[in-house]
């Protein structure tokens, strides 16, 4: 057999493993499934069993259709005002394709750790209150609107210190209060915004970080100074 014919026939077979390998990879389930929660807030206090986070929390699959029983608690943030938690569900379909949610939920900690007489009603004046009102919207109601100064945007916060144990997510974004400016809207700044200073998740530490964001011009605004404390 010639040279010639062998190196054909390598190219040949080595065009079939590419088209094949092609069809497998796209026959590959790379879709994450859907978390999907109920709207009412609900109450959760510190040490109680988790199975309270997940109940009417399901998780469908575009597969695997049904996958509520992969679903988990991965953490309960305590949030800064020990009114409010964020809770961070995780849930995983048979090609391991991984998704994750948040919620808030009212919180109660224990009142050992509080240092409070305890009263019979606590939970359920909390629970009727939160249910009036949403956390963010109560924010807004004790601040001034902010407003424009100048050509630059200005950003607020809604807080200026976390504390989040080793390894839970950092959703940075949620601690932004507004943002305004004299031409941009409220949605173009939010994709501009920037974050200095380093910071890692998975070691524990005090972190200080910078927010600030850039209008369409390029004009910087004020810069918020952010510790994120990691325990």
């Amino acid at each position: 057999m010639s040279r010639k014919l062998i190196v054909g026939l390598l190219g040949v077979g080595s065009v079939g493993l590419l088209v094949i390998g092609f069809f497998l990879y796209l026959k590959v389930d790379r879709t994450p499934p859907e978390i999907m929660m109920p709207e009412e807030m609900i109450s959760y206090s510190d040490g109680e069993d988790e199975a309270i986070l997940l109940e009417n929390v399901t998780a469908y699959d575009d597969v695997d259709l049904d996958v509520t029983s992969s679903l988990i608690v991965e953490s309960v943030i305590p949030m800064n005002d020990n009114e409010h938690a964020k809770v961070i569900y995780a849930a995983k379909d048979s090609s391991n394709n991984i998704t994750k949610e948040t919620r808030t939920v009212l919180y109660n900690v224990l009142k050992e750790q509080r240092g409070e007489a305890s009263t019979g009603d606590d939970i359920d004046h909390a629970v009727a209150a939160a249910s009036e009102t949403d956390p963010k919207e109560t924010q807004e109601e004790t601040q001034e609107p902010l407003v424009s100064s100048g050509s630059a945007p200005v950003i607020r916060l809604n807080t200026y210190k976390v504390t989040q144990p080793v390894g839970s997510e950092f959703d940075f974004m949620s601690y932004i209060d507004d943002i305004v400016d004299d031409v941009d809207e409220r949605s173009t700044l939010f994709t501009r915004i920037r974050l200095d200073g380093e910071y890692n998740i998975h070691a524990a530490g005090t972190y200080v970080l910078e927010y600030y964001v850039l209008d369409s011009d390029m004009n910087e605004s004020n810069r918020e100074r952010f510790t994120l404390v990691v325990q």
